[in-house]
């Protein structure tokens, strides 16, 4: 790919080392939110490669070597976190040629790229660094120290137009999809939007997954990771609790599933809107089906036998589930309705990627 190069030569051009800089800065935040385990994939591919992946005996290639090195040195990184910054440093973005890409252009991810180069190269520029003080080790590096506030600061401005997976501050394994659906949905309307926060949500596809997913990524990440669990997931939540880290979350929705946890007269009234938006053979125009009641669910600890029940006797066929919470999502407009559960949640995930930041900024000082 063009838009990719192996450093072999001096960059020729001020861009050029915004790009070095800024393939720097990112690998430094990347080794900031995973723990080394995570990069030992890089050193075990920088050993077995033995220099193939350059060409031996190009001139910039030494430079890298002296430059990884004093990164080292300067963060205290680890064998395994050198290896990934030391590839991060070979393989620089060409961000003149990404800007011509036409795919780039409406990708939030490379307006990031763009912004922060461009920050970089006009200090690069008002600080008339010459070619020789830039190869210095020494100087390349606390130049690119002094600019990793401008990187961060850029990071936190764009945030909300990243998306949530791309240098996350936390991680939310869920069930399923319903919750995938819903919970930022409600962290919108609350004005905590899972972007805003660079949470990266994954439905994990039930309880075991959930920890499954979580018992790998608490041994990869340094961010926190939040495990949002059905209230029955008895088995999932000891084995979660049993293995927390601080930072990290447990979230039990204590009345059941999600739709258990919506005040039941809302449920009742988002739920007769479902229906009657329905279409096709289930369309209750068609079905003749009645007005569902709150006493529809008399009896019943948890909702969804109740809605199958109802859907089944009324003839409008099987419920699903992530169709309605995608109505729900759409509709469900209340803040001050909003389960307490999620708002727990979202307060206890904000304040957990607060503090996993300001340890980030106490431990670069």
């Amino acid at each position: 790919d063009d838009s990719f190069m192996l450093t072999g030569s001096m960059p020729a051009s001020f861009s050029d080392w915004a790009s070095l800089t800024f393939s720097l800065l990112f690998a430094l935040s990347e080794i900031e939110r995973f723990r080394p385990i995570a990069f030992r994939r890089s050193s075990f591919a920088l050993a077995e490669a033995d220099g193939a992946w350059t060409s031996k005996g190009r001139w910039m290639d030494s430079v890298i070597d002296d430059f990884s090195a004093q990164a080292a040195a300067t963060f205290e990184l680890t064998d395994d976190q050198l290896a990934w910054l030391h590839l991060s440093l070979a393989l620089v973005p060409d961000c003149n040629s990404l800007r011509d890409l036409e795919d780039t252009k409406e990708d939030a991810r490379f307006k990031f790229i763009y912004f922060v180069t461009d920050k970089i190269e006009r200090e690069l520029r008002r600080g008339f660094l010459s070619a020789d003080q830039l190869l210095r080790a020494d100087h390349f590096i606390a130049m690119a120290r002094e600019l990793q506030s401008a990187f961060n600061q850029s990071l936190l401005e764009l945030r909300s137009e990243l998306p949530a997976d791309f240098l996350a501050n936390a991680l939310m394994l869920v069930e399923g999809p319903t919750e995938a659906v819903l919970i930022p949905h409600f962290a919108q309307r609350l004005h905590c939007g899972l972007s805003h926060l660079g949470c990266h949500l994954i439905a994990s596809g039930g309880a075991n997954q959930v920890v499954r997913r979580y018992l790998y990524w608490r041994e990869m990440l340094t961010t926190p990771v939040a495990c949002v669990l059905d209230g029955d997931a008895h088995e999932a939540r000891r084995t979660v609790e049993e293995n927390r880290r601080e930072l990290d979350i447990l979230s039990v929705l204590r009345a059941g599933e999600i739709e258990d946890a919506i005040d039941l007269p809302l449920f009742v009234e988002l739920l007769n809107a479902y229906i009657d938006s329905l279409g096709g053979v289930n369309s209750p125009f068609l079905v003749g089906s009645s007005a569902v009641r709150m006493e529809d669910f008399d009896g019943h600890q948890f909702r969804k036998p109740a809605l199958k029940r109802i859907f089944r006797e009324r003839g409008l066929g099987t419920f699903d589930k992530v169709d309605f919470a995608k109505f729900v999502s759409e509709h469900f407009s209340d803040a001050g309705k909003i389960p307490d559960d999620i708002r727990i949640l979202l307060r206890e995930l904000k304040v957990n990627i607060e503090r996993w930041q300001n340890e980030r900024r106490r431990q670069s000082k």
